[in-house]
């Protein structure tokens, strides 16, 4: 994806105080993340079921039913296309990163997300409605 505010960024014409999502941007190493603003951990829990919707914003999906042979195929191709150097180079020229996340790591965070206790979505939603 391309960064919205990268040739602010190059030209370091912008401070970005806050990353906002699970896992720090390569960019920004020193920028902390939402996730460093609290060591409570029902407060993490909330925070991980706001952000996680940026880890899966873009996904590729198949049906329900689909047989476990052609899951594995299908996430198989996505994975060597998203490795393939043509398809590398093109996104490096069109100034896009490439950085997909694993299905099998969208898988567990979907089963975690869908298997928070309802206090913490109580949370996550109280965070939201009083965010300014």
């Amino acid at each position: 994806m391309r960064h919205p505010c990268k040739a602010l960024l190059d030209r370091n014409a912008i401070d970005v105080t806050l990353q906002i999502g699970l896992h720090k941007d390569k960019a920004l190493p020193d920028v902390p993340l939402v996730m460093d603003l609290t060591d409570d951990a029902q407060k993490k829990a909330a925070l991980k079921l706001i952000v996680s919707r940026q880890i899966i914003a873009r996904p590729f999906a198949a049906p329900p039913g689909v047989p476990a042979d052609q899951t594995r195929i299908l996430r198989s191709a996505f994975d060597a296309a998203t490795k393939d150097p043509e398809f590398l180079a093109e996104a490096k020229n069109l100034n896009l990163d490439v950085d997909p996340v694993g299905a099998a790591a969208i898988e567990a965070l979907l089963k975690e997300i869908y298997a928070s206790p309802p206090e913490i979505a109580k949370l996550a939603s109280e965070f939201v409605r009083d965010s300014p």
